[in-house]
């Protein structure tokens, strides 16, 4: 019953999109939950919402960063691709 109040109360588990907390039903899963060893997925967005975010790039073996917006605006990867699109190359 520990595991699960942990889980109902925790602020990682708040889903934006539908305003809600996770909710455990059962304390069994909690148990199960501790003997996973490896997690596959088929990519047909049963765990990520058929949402695929471009993350980061390498162009010439130069790393232009972090592409997935932060709360103060895009990436520094897309600042430094825009810049080496418009400019012919990137600033760092």
């Amino acid at each position: 019953l520990v595991l699960a109040y942990q889980v109902n109360v925790d602020k990682q588990m708040y889903d934006p999109v539908r305003d809600q907390m996770a909710q455990a039903r059962t304390a069994e899963v909690m148990e199960e939950m501790g003997q996973v060893n490896f997690l596959f997925s088929d990519k047909t967005g049963t765990l990520t919402a058929n949402e695929m975010v471009f993350a980061r790039c390498h162009v010439g073996g130069r790393d232009l960063g972090e592409f997935r917006k932060g709360v103060d605006g895009p990436g520094a990867g897309m600042l430094k691709a825009r810049d080496l699109m418009e400019n012919g190359k990137g600033s760092d």
